[in-house]
């Protein structure tokens, strides 16, 4: 596959991704239909914008970024493919977390799965980048110092997520 099929694919995976968390803000729903009611439920859905925000912006950095990654590919090759698709495979997946975190607030379960979920897209890419950068398959050229530096830090940020993993999700009561 030549690197422009991977590159409009993905723009349109990236865009499909974006498109699909407009879909989980609610419109609200009025027993009594006036305007002083839809302006008190309006504002009241305004939370539901954050979790969108955040993620319209989060699967937006990632498609600008991966824009600038593959702009300096120079060939791709099929584990360069694969592991596009696992990135598209946990962009499209952001939509789920972001309803859930919209629906239920900042409850331990709702903000682990939004996390874990940021850290699995966080994963995706470095695990692609580091493929593209150890397989020279890019135009930019890192000596080994700098790529095991560059690469070694991505994993630290994992500390957190895991660390929470360990407590319990849901409480008690």
């Amino acid at each position: 596959m030549n690197k422009a099929r991977l590159e409009a694919f993905s723009d349109g995976v990236f865009g499909f991704a974006i498109t699909l968390l407009v879909l989980g803000v609610q419109v609200p729903n009025l027993r009594i239909v006036t305007d002083a009611e839809l302006r008190v439920a309006l504002l009241q859905a305004l939370s539901q914008l954050v979790p969108y925000v955040t993620s319209f912006a989060t699967i937006g950095i990632i498609w600008l970024n991966h824009h600038a990654m593959f702009d300096s590919v120079e060939r791709v090759e099929h584990r360069t493919l694969m592991l596009n698709l696992l990135l598209l495979l946990v962009a499209t997946f952001i939509p789920y977390p972001t309803a859930v975190l919209s629906r239920y607030g900042a409850l331990p379960s709702s903000a682990f799965l939004y996390g874990c979920t940021l850290t699995a897209l966080g994963i995706a890419y470095s695990l692609l980048w580091m493929h593209i950068a150890r397989r020279g398959l890019s135009s930019v050229r890192m000596d080994a110092s700098r790529h095991a530096r560059a690469s070694g830090g991505t994993w630290w940020g994992l500390w957190p997520t895991l660390r929470q993993r360990s407590r319990p999700c849901v409480s008690r009561e």
